[in-house]
């Protein structure tokens, strides 16, 4: 005799049901999930790209004009698109047209871009890496008393090795000198760096007796009286990383004691891309920071070192 179990069998189906829906259901919102986080990915790789599309106008412009333009008043743009924005971009030696479309692959409704232009605060720090230099220019300076250049160093890494060089020209004979630094995020000595030669000759943060005790920042103080300097027939100081990036930050005992400006052009474009926002900022020389090219501060070696 055959025994039917239609109510056990009902109630298997429904167990199947039951379990096959909540696979489905995580597997649509794993799938879900999945093409939102690619689709913020693309949004994010495209806000960066438009950022870096922006700064990037920047480079090469005319210095002296930016300038200008900072003591007048300029910006924040909210819209790069308007042409106040590209007169600007055409003013100060850009080109207009190399603006990237804030809108393409970004919704109206919900993207923006917006670039703010100014000069560097007395603490910001700006790197320089090997193969550049931080220059301060005082040829055809004017310089009132007292006028004290205050700079602060602090190693990007462990460590960093630099130069401070004074070139001077006494009008027919250009002569230079040179102070040693190197310098450690953690305030010992610096004993051994790879691919420094002469290390001894480096005033270390075991016996900087010219430069101050490292402060709450990671920072080490140097300061110089600019009007002995240019009384000393100083054109250019030049400073010189060798090993390690260095990250320098200057002040003026007071802003109008020379007729040269060495704050930095900071500028700093943030975009957002359907909700996905990223901004990048980038420091432009100053035009009292234009000297000679670094490339005569440089030579390879034999050894392959690439130093002063």
């Amino acid at each position: 005799m055959k025994k039917y179990y239609k109510a056990q069998a009902l109630a298997i189906v429904m167990v199947v049901l039951v379990v096959a829906s909540i696979i489905g259901v995580s597997l649509f919102s794993r799938m879900s999930k999945d093409s939102q986080s690619a689709i913020n990915q693309q949004d994010s790789a495209l806000a960066e790209e438009q950022s870096d599309g922006i700064l990037d106008i920047f480079v090469g412009s005319d210095v002296e004009i930016l300038e200008a333009k900072i003591r007048e008043g300029v910006g924040p743009f909210e819209n790069i698109s308007d042409s106040e924005f590209s007169t600007f971009i055409s003013d100060i030696g850009g080109d207009p047209d190399a603006l990237p479309d804030e809108n393409v692959g970004c919704l109206e409704d919900s993207s923006s871009i917006k670039v703010t232009i100014g000069q560097s605060d007395e603490g910001d720090f700006v790197e320089i890496q090997q193969g550049s230099v931080r220059v301060y220019n005082l040829t055809d300076a004017t310089i009132v008393a007292p006028c004290v250049l205050t700079w602060r160093f602090r190693p990007v890494s462990d460590s960093s090795a630099f130069l401070v060089e004074y070139i001077m020209n006494d009008g027919s004979v250009v002569t230079q000198s040179e102070e040693h630094y190197c310098i450690t995020s953690d305030g010992a000595a610096c004993n051994t760096i790879d691919n420094v030669e002469y290390l001894s000759s480096f005033l270390n943060t075991g016996d900087m007796a010219s430069v101050g005790a490292m402060d709450g920042e990671g920072a080490y103080a140097r300061s110089i009286d600019l009007v002995v300097r240019f009384a000393a027939d100083v054109k250019e100081i030049r400073v010189i990383p060798i090993a390690g990036t260095l990250s320098v930050a200057d002040t003026l005992s007071d802003l109008s004691c020379i007729d040269k400006e060495f704050r930095s052009i900071k500028i700093r474009s943030e975009v957002n891309c359907n909700g996905s926002y990223r901004g990048k900022q980038m420091f432009l020389p100053g035009s009292g920071n234009l000297g000679y090219s670094p490339l005569f501060d440089y030579a390879i070696y034999d050894n392959g070192l690439f130093q002063p």
